[in-house]
């Protein structure tokens, strides 16, 4: 069975939407619904051009947003640089 373009476009419309609402929980969750969306979004490009990015770096920074997600205290403190 082959996928019609129709259905291609159901699907990916459907997985854009589950993503946005993702997004939109991350959002309340981390305490920023208050803010503007150039505010987040100026957020979020000032951590990916942050200097010294490394793999490992994204490593604390992910395990500490799964911590947060799963219910975990998380203080508003500074990223720690390893």
């Amino acid at each position: 069975m082959a996928f019609e373009p129709a259905d291609v476009r159901r699907f990916s419309a459907a997985a854009g939407a589950e993503r946005r609402a993702a997004f939109g929980k991350a959002v309340v969750s981390a305490g920023c619904s208050d803010w503007s969306v150039p505010e987040l979004v100026g957020v979020l490009l000032d951590a990916r051009a942050r200097p010294g990015s490394s793999t490992t770096q994204m490593l604390g920074v992910r395990k500490r947003g799964e911590a947060h997600l799963n219910g975990a205290k998380s203080e508003p403190t500074q990223p720690t640089i390893h």
